[in-house]
């Protein structure tokens, strides 16, 4: 490993070579010195010369290319010494360096479809246990692999916030728009998910479909009689933070409210992998109980009744989910001139400054809390712990990203540059 790192290095010519005055201390001062040293900051230290790196291997201080437990010390070594590598950057899925190629997303990175067996857990909003209640619409499942948002692809963004753009990727690249349109049944529950074959095993006509568009909405209207869906993510940093805000819309013909009440539930827009919104009538629109998605979930019900009456209790809602740095507003509302139901759902993350996946602020986003057995103890304590937390500050992903025109100084290179706006023109 050490020796690939040492061939990218440029070797200092004669005159550029100076004395060390760490060599002019005894050497048994020099070995004290080291050994206070963390492992990370000691293996650095015997990259800088060859006196150092005979005195840091002569106290045993190495890194095991197959121990588990020298990851730790790997990683640490590793991310600092990315800081002096233009063109690289530390890979948390391998443990290993990799070159950066400039001006690409993450997705067009040679390693990105080859991560290994370290892969860090991102977040993916496909996991659910759904009761399809209609049958899945044909481009829907494409349409949600669009909000997957990889570790990897934050920490080389950040990268490039805290270490200069020959470190990282840009932060546009994480911007996102997707949307589609098709004809959905919502006159009959037809059991299924769960209870039944998946919807997406039984062909579909394609009739009245519009494929998947990345094109902004006022240039993709609605057609009649089909249902359009529209997804956008626009991320932003505000005081070393990455907030990501994330905006979901269901747009469709006005029909009865059990239809809209069937077609929701069915689709249980996620607010994150903690809260999740469904929706229910009187009388109820089906008489299966759906089985429980997860016991950490937190279920937005939006119950109600009447035809084209919006319920009462579908008003608008706005809160903070519990297990995540999460803020966000549900609304569902008509639109008598365009005669149209409107679902909208805006949901405000806050990552952190996603420099490890152990990070509280990204782990807690990415991550349930811990389901084995045994663990409940565990459970309850984590729960506990990020409640805790989570309580003081209720409302600021919201805010933060809002207020994201706010000035700062931003570090590229190890230097302060001039301070930036970061709202849009």
């Amino acid at each position: 490993m050490f020796e690939i790192i040492l061939e990218q290095l440029p070797k200092p010519s004669q005159d550029e070579e100076s004395e060390c005055r760490l060599l002019q201390l005894p050497q048994e001062l020099i070995d004290l010195i080291i050994s206070y040293l963390p492992m990370p900051w000691a293996l650095s230290l015997s990259l800088t010369c060859k006196p150092l790196h005979a005195a840091v291997q002569g106290l045993g201080i190495v890194l095991a290319k197959r121990d588990p437990r020298e990851f730790k010390h790997r990683g640490e070594f590793l991310s600092t010494l990315q800081k002096d590598l233009p063109g690289y950057y530390f890979c948390y899925c391998c443990f290993k360096l990799r070159r950066l190629l400039p001006d690409a997303d993450w997705d067009h990175q040679p390693h990105k479809w080859t991560p290994g067996p370290f892969h860090p857990r991102s977040w993916w909003l496909s996991e659910q246990n759904n009761v399809w209640h209609v049958p899945m619409p044909y481009q829907y499942p494409t349409f949600k692999s669009h909000f997957h948002i990889d570790f990897m692809e934050v920490y080389l963004i950040m990268n490039t916030h805290f270490l200069g753009p020959s470190h990282g990727i840009p932060l546009k690249t994480m911007e996102r728009f997707v949307a589609f349109q098709d004809q959905i049944e919502l006159n009959i529950c037809q059991p299924s998910g769960s209870h039944g074959s998946h919807p997406g095993d039984h062909p579909r006509s394609r009739h009245g479909l519009c494929g998947i568009s990345k094109r902004k909405p006022e240039v993709f209207p609605r057609l009649e009689g089909l249902w359009r869906f529209t997804h956008e993510i626009v991320p932003r940093i505000v005081d070393d933070k990455l907030y990501v805000a994330r905006f979901y819309r269901i747009s469709g013909p006005l029909v009865p409210w059990q239809c809209l009440a069937r077609l929701i539930s069915s689709l249980e827009p996620e607010v994150c992998r903690h809260t999740w919104c469904s929706a229910a009538s009187s009388p109820p629109f089906c008489n299966l109980i759906p089985l429980a998605r997860n016991n950490n979930d937190t279920q937005r019900s939006l119950p109600g009744n009447g035809l084209y009456m919006v319920p009462l209790g579908a008003s608008s809602e706005s809160d903070s989910c519990t297990a995540c740095h999460t803020d966000y507003d549900i609304s569902i509302t008509q639109d008598k001139d365009n005669r149209e139901w409107v679902f909208s759902l805006r949901a405000y993350h806050c990552l952190g400054a996603c420099r490890s996946p152990r990070d509280d602020l990204w782990s807690w986003f990415a991550h349930d809390f811990p389901l084995r057995l045994g663990e409940a103890a565990v459970r309850q304590h984590d729960r506990f712990r990020r409640a805790s937390k989570l309580s003081r500050h209720a409302g600021t992903a919201r805010r933060k990203w809002i207020e994201g025109g706010e000035r700062q100084v931003v570090c590229r290179g190890g230097k302060e540059h001039e301070t930036v706006s970061l709202l849009d023109e």
